[in-house]
């Protein structure tokens, strides 16, 4: 058992990694800054791409991964998408190549 298993206890199925527990660093700080009033606009602001460009691809993928017609469901789709890719994008930063 590893030392953060130790710390968070071990949970059946997830992974002792140590990419699991930088993806949980990521996505554990990406929910403090997003919990606050604009935060995530500020989160995909700071992703170093152009933002229409971002949301645009985001709406494209979301209309790819979901055929339907609910406009909510879609934009649950894109915001999905988008938090995927700066997590991505954050990980990244953390990970040497």
């Amino acid at each position: 058992m590893s030392a953060m298993n130790e710390f968070f206890g071990d949970v059946y199925g997830r992974p002792d990694h140590p990419d699991f527990w930088k993806l949980s660093e990521v996505l554990l700080s990406m929910d403090a800054e997003t919990d606050t009033p604009g935060g995530f606009e500020k989160a995909v602001a700071d992703a170093n791409v152009d933002v229409a460009s971002l949301t645009y691809v985001a709406l494209q993928r979301a209309r790819r991964a979901y055929l339907g017609d609910d406009p909510a469901v879609t934009m649950a789709f894109c915001a999905v998408w988008l938090d995927g890719f700066i997590a991505g994008q954050r990980y990244g930063d953390r990970v040497p190549s």
